[in-house]
């Protein structure tokens, strides 16, 4: 059997685990006489390091720019990757609310939303925070000035989402 497997490390354990599988690939392969194409591919905050992002929105540029000297931070900082990861998906969240309306209308209206986000907060600080948990995640206290940066990267999924709404909105609040 000849078969082609993507091969995904990503960051943090990825890459050890993925070496490990392919250690056990290559095992299988000599024993049963099998043979793999394995193809590497970048995912994760390391992809962050390596892929051009090209836009005509200057500011997008620079928050991009900041972003890829961030996922490059020596060790201590890696929980950046994890923090936007979880940030963007906050404000993705309430993105997700309507299509085609703001995410600001009813904002409050979802309790459940709203706790599930305060948990997810909560959880984030716990292990940024607390030593037992640092030393399990290898993560370090972050700064107010590293939470602040990661708010304002990780919102403008919501200012850009925003943006691309509004525009349809007023070509129809100019049709009517």
């Amino acid at each position: 059997m000849n078969a082609r497997i993507t091969l995904l490390p990503g960051d943090g354990i990825g890459p050890e685990v993925v070496a490990a599988a392919v250690r056990v690939l290559e095992a299988i392969g000599r024993r049963f006489g099998h043979s793999w194409t394995l193809t590497p591919k970048i995912i994760g905050g390391a992809a962050l390091g390596s892929v051009i992002i090209a836009t005509p929105l200057s500011i997008l540029k620079e928050l991009m720019s900041q972003c890829l000297a961030l996922f490059k931070a020596p060790k201590g900082k890696v929980q950046y990757a994890e923090l936007l990861s979880m940030l963007f998906q906050l404000f993705n969240v309430l993105n997700a609310r309507s299509d085609d309306r703001s995410a600001f209308v009813h904002l409050f209206a979802n309790g459940w939303l709203w706790t599930a986000i305060g948990g997810s907060v909560v959880l984030q600080l716990l292990v940024v925070y607390v030593p037992l948990l640092q030393r399990a995640f290898g993560t370090t206290a972050l700064s107010t000035a590293d939470w602040a940066f990661c708010l304002v990267v990780a919102s403008s999924v919501l200012w850009l989402r925003e943006a691309s709404k509004a525009i349809p909105r007023g070509t129809r609040l100019r049709k009517a």
